[in-house]
Protein backbone atom coordinates (compact mmCIF):
# COMPACT_ATOMS: atom_id res chain seq x y z
CA UNK A 1 0.00 0.00 0.00
CA UNK A 2 2.97 2.14 0.84
CA UNK A 3 3.51 2.30 -3.34
CA UNK A 4 0.74 3.73 -3.97
CA UNK A 5 -0.68 5.87 -1.34
CA UNK A 6 -0.22 9.48 -2.97
CA UNK A 7 -3.50 7.84 -4.80
CA UNK A 8 -4.82 5.92 -2.25
CA UNK A 9 -8.31 6.35 -1.31
CA UNK A 10 -9.86 3.22 -1.30
CA UNK A 11 -9.29 -0.11 0.40
CA UNK A 12 -10.54 -3.89 -1.23
CA UNK A 13 -11.73 -5.79 1.60
CA UNK A 14 -12.29 -9.35 1.49
CA UNK A 15 -11.88 -11.92 3.87
CA UNK A 16 -10.41 -15.55 3.71
CA UNK A 17 -12.09 -18.34 5.59
CA UNK A 18 -9.92 -20.48 7.28
CA UNK A 19 -7.87 -23.58 5.72
CA UNK A 20 -10.93 -25.95 4.93
CA UNK A 21 -13.65 -24.32 5.42
CA UNK A 22 -16.25 -22.48 3.17
CA UNK A 23 -15.21 -24.60 0.30
CA UNK A 24 -18.43 -24.01 -1.14
CA UNK A 25 -17.82 -19.92 -1.09
CA UNK A 26 -14.38 -21.01 -2.85
CA UNK A 27 -12.44 -20.43 0.47
CA UNK A 28 -14.28 -16.65 0.95
CA UNK A 29 -16.22 -15.65 3.84
CA UNK A 30 -17.77 -12.41 5.50
CA UNK A 31 -15.50 -9.70 6.30
CA UNK A 32 -14.51 -10.34 9.80
CA UNK A 33 -14.97 -13.73 10.27
CA UNK A 34 -12.08 -15.18 8.43
CA UNK A 35 -8.10 -15.05 8.57
CA UNK A 36 -7.82 -11.43 7.96
CA UNK A 37 -6.70 -8.70 10.86
CA UNK A 38 -8.95 -6.14 9.42
CA UNK A 39 -8.56 -3.96 12.16
CA UNK A 40 -4.79 -3.54 11.84
CA UNK A 41 -5.54 -3.57 7.97
CA UNK A 42 -7.97 -0.77 7.72
CA UNK A 43 -5.52 1.28 10.59
CA UNK A 44 -2.23 0.86 7.85
CA UNK A 45 -4.78 2.01 4.83
CA UNK A 46 -6.27 4.80 6.66
CA UNK A 47 -2.63 5.85 7.97
CA UNK A 48 -1.64 5.97 4.16
CA UNK A 49 -4.98 7.69 3.00
CA UNK A 50 -7.75 5.45 2.41
CA UNK A 51 -11.10 6.77 2.99
CA UNK A 52 -13.68 4.13 1.62
CA UNK A 53 -13.96 0.29 1.55
CA UNK A 54 -15.35 -1.61 -0.58
CA UNK A 55 -16.44 -4.87 -0.10
CA UNK A 56 -16.47 -8.32 -2.08
CA UNK A 57 -16.77 -11.72 -2.13
CA UNK A 58 -16.35 -13.93 -5.28
CA UNK A 59 -19.03 -16.55 -4.60
CA UNK A 60 -20.87 -15.74 -1.46
CA UNK A 61 -23.83 -18.59 -0.90
CA UNK A 62 -26.32 -15.95 0.31
CA UNK A 63 -25.14 -12.41 -1.02
CA UNK A 64 -27.85 -10.66 1.17
CA UNK A 65 -26.53 -12.20 4.54
CA UNK A 66 -22.37 -11.62 3.46
CA UNK A 67 -23.39 -7.82 2.68
CA UNK A 68 -25.32 -7.25 6.32
CA UNK A 69 -23.17 -9.37 8.17
CA UNK A 70 -19.59 -7.48 6.60
CA UNK A 71 -21.37 -4.57 7.25
CA UNK A 72 -22.01 -5.01 10.75
CA UNK A 73 -18.82 -5.87 11.77
CA UNK A 74 -16.74 -3.21 9.89
CA UNK A 75 -19.68 -0.40 11.26
CA UNK A 76 -18.79 -2.29 14.74
CA UNK A 77 -15.13 -2.17 13.67
CA UNK A 78 -15.51 1.81 12.99
CA UNK A 79 -17.25 2.62 15.85
CA UNK A 80 -14.64 1.18 18.22
CA UNK A 81 -11.98 3.21 17.10
CA UNK A 82 -9.93 1.91 14.10
CA UNK A 83 -11.16 4.40 12.30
Amino acid sequence: MERFASILNAAHVKDQAPEGEKADEDGWCDVGTGILDWPKLWGEARRLGADYLVVEHDNPADPFAFAANSHAYLAGMQRSGNK
